[in-house]
C-alpha cells in the first residue's frame, strides 16, 4: 500500500481541484440557483446535474484514498481513523443520493442525503482535531498539529453558524465551511506527497 502513496496524493489534490474548478463553473451555469441563499448540493438537481455529480465523486475517490495513504503511513489513534473514514463514507453517500430543493417535498433519497451530510460536516472538523492531537507526537507531522486543530475547532464554530443561519445566507455560509474543510484536506495531501517524495529519495 506504502508504494502507491504518492499517487493517492496525487489523486487526493485532482479529486478536490477538480471539485472546486466544477463548482465554481456551476456559478456561471445555474444562474437561477443563487449562490447565498442555495446550497452547493442543490446544483446536483436539474440541468447541469451530472456536473455536481462529478464533482461529489471526484471528491470521493480522492477522499478515500488519502485516507487509504494516510491510514498506511501516519500511526494514528482508531478514533481518528474512524472519523476520517465516517466523512469519506458519507460524501459518496451525498453523490450518490441528491437533495431537494428547499421548496419540494423531501423524499427518502433527499432525508439519506441531509444525514449524510450532516455526518460529513460533523466528522471532518472532529477529525481534524484529533489528527491534530497525533500530529503532536510524529516529527514529520508535528508542524501540523496547531493548524489541524485550529481548522477544526473554526469549522466546527462555521458548521453552528451555518446551522443558525437565515435562509437569505445560508449558502454562503456553507461555501466557507467547504473552503476551510478542502483547504485542510489539501494541506494534508500536499504534506502526504512531499513526505513520500523525500523517502523516495533517501533510498
Amino acid at each position: 500500500m506504502k508504494k502507491y502513496t504518492n499517487l493517492f496524493a496525487i489523486v487526493s489534490l485532482c479529486g478536490i481541484t477538480t471539485f472546486i474548478v466544477l463548482v465554481f463553473v456551476l456559478h456561471f451555469l445555474r444562474k437561477d440557483l443563487y449562490f447565498l441563499e442555495h446550497f452547493v448540493s442543490e446544483y446536483a438537481i436539474g440541468r447541469y446535474s451530472w456536473v455536481q455529480t462529478t464533482a461529489f465523486f471526484s471528491l470521493s475517490i480522492g477522499q478515500l484514498l488519502l485516507f487509504l495513504g494516510l491510514k498506511a503511513n501516519v500511526k494514528t489513534s482508531i478514533f481518528s481513523l474512524i472519523f476520517l473514514a465516517i466523512w469519506c463514507v458519507s460524501l459518496f453517500l451525498v453523490a450518490i443520493f441528491p437533495t431537494n430543493l428547499p421548496k419540494e417535498i423531501h423524499s427518502t433519497v433527499n432525508k439519506i442525503h441531509n444525514l449524510a451530510a450532516l455526518f460529513a460536516f460533523l466528522s471532518l472538523p472532529i477529525a481534524m482535531i484529533t489528527w491534530g492531537r497525533d500530529f503532536r507526537k510524529l516529527s514529520d507531522w508535528h508542524n501540523l498539529s496547531k493548524f489541524s486543530q485550529f481548522f477544526g475547532i473554526l469549522s466546527l464554530i462555521t458548521l453552528f453558524a451555518l446551522v443558525a443561519s437565515p435562509p437569505s445566507i445560508v449558502g454562503i455560509v456553507q461555501r466557507l465551511l467547504i473552503s476551510i474543510d478542502l483547504s485542510w484536506l489539501m494541506v494534508l495531501s500536499f504534506q502526504l506527497r512531499r513526505l513520500t517524495k523525500l523517502f523516495d529519495h533517501s533510498l
